[in-house]
């Protein structure tokens, strides 16, 4: 069975789930969340599909937020970028379907998780600065686990650091619940330990950090090692963003860039809620990420600048 038909069937008979060509919808007062599957460019014979959960948030359920606090709500994003267009404020994930890479039936499960939570989840998300009693409101409207049902041992982060010193000359360290480790962004860069100058990206998986809505997971960020100019800061944000959900080969989009540390630097940041912890999930998250500085080093990366719009990427 292909992703596509493992969804149809968790999805067959369900009253509040309507479908139609080429994908299924949801709607409710709050807001309509849509899953759609489309057909890839064919430039990857690999690439079979490219599906997207997207919901929009019906006016007035969150604030009408404007850029910048569209950049600062991404800090906090679950399962796909917040967005605004001129029709509405929503939250958006892309995902590239390859039968070949990973089971199909847990794809699918990642899928049919955006399609439940994630309008929920963003509400709760865009509501939560508003006052004490709606961040309570947020945390208290979903019974998510808040402990973890398995824990991943030190020796299994510590084995995923290996690997990529091993694989790829990447310098990792492992901690009982966090991951740490640094990706070039020019040819020829060491380590920010053997120069503070270097530039690389660090990257940390935490299992350790509870998200306010979500409950328990894997936290994920990328630091860059030089930030936009402050006024720039929520330009970048939205057009890193715009940016990922346009590649077609590329890993799920299931983060996104925001506004950390008071709104005054650019961090991308995922969180994937799971209360049963794998060492091939991290690794696999792993790889996600220093791919993703990748494409930001080859794109969109100018050595001693930063972040650089390219004609063709502008």
């Amino acid at each position: 069975m292909e992703v596509a038909d493992f969804v149809a069937e968790a999805l067959a008979g369900r009253q509040d789930i309507e479908p139609f060509a080429g994908g299924y919808r949801h709607s409710a007062d709050i807001g309509t969340t849509t899953l759609t599957f489309h057909a890839s460019s064919g430039a990857d014979s690999r690439l079979t599909s490219i599906a997207m959960v997207e919901s929009r948030f019906t006016p007035g359920v969150v604030p009408d937020f404007d850029d910048d606090g569209i950049a600062w709500l991404n800090r906090r994003a679950v399962f796909g970028s917040f967005f605004r267009d001129a029709h509405s404020t929503g939250c958006r994930a892309t995902y590239p379907i390859d039968n070949g890479f990973l089971e199909p039936d847990w794809q699918a499960r990642r899928l049919l998780n955006a399609l439940s939570d994630q309008r929920a989840f963003g509400i709760a998300i865009g509501l939560m600065d508003l006052s004490l009693e709606h961040c309570l409101a947020s945390r208290k409207m979903f019974r998510v686990p808040r402990h973890w049902a398995t824990r991943l041992p030190s020796e299994g982060l510590e084995k995923v650091a290996h690997y990529l010193e091993q694989q790829f000359g990447l310098p990792a360290t492992a901690g009982p619940a966090s991951l740490v480790f640094e990706a070039p962004l020019t040819s020829g860069a060491t380590t920010r330990i053997v120069d503070p100058e270097a530039e690389t990206a660090l990257i940390s998986i935490r299992t350790d950090v509870q998200h306010p809505v979500a409950g328990v997971g894997y936290c994920v960020t990328i630091m860059p090692p030089r930030q936009p100019p402050s006024e720039l800061l929520t330009m970048w944000c939205t057009k890193l963003n715009t940016l990922e959900h346009q590649q077609e080969r590329f890993w799920p989009r299931l983060g996104a860039w925001g506004k950390r540390e008071l709104g005054t630097r650019l961090v991308y940041g995922m969180f994937w809620p799971t209360d049963e912890a794998d060492a091939g999930e991290v690794r696999m998250l792993a790889l996600e990420m220093a791919d993703r500085v990748n494409w930001i080093a080859g794109d969109l990366w100018l050595p001693g600048v930063g972040l650089h719009l390219q004609r063709d990427t502008a």
